[in-house]
């Protein structure tokens, strides 16, 4: 998958994705997705690098509806 900032549309909101920059020498052991809505940041997704912008996109549903429920 294409690394950069995803939108993604549930339940007719809209949710950003980007990855979250880490400093210092864990930068690259756990990375992760920060995510906002409007403008907010609501909380972090772990990024799974062998996934398909598809796949993200189900995960990223199924994250929202867990930390929404």
């Amino acid at each position: 998958m294409r690394a950069g900032p995803r939108t993604i549309r549930w339940r007719k909101h809209e949710f950003f994705f980007e990855t979250l920059a880490a400093n210092g020498p864990s930068q690259h052991q756990n990375p992760v997705w920060a995510v906002s809505w409007r403008g907010e940041f609501i909380g972090t997704m772990p990024v799974s690098q062998a996934e398909t912008t598809k796949e993200f996109e189900l995960r990223a549903i199924q994250w929202l509806a867990d930390l929404l429920r």
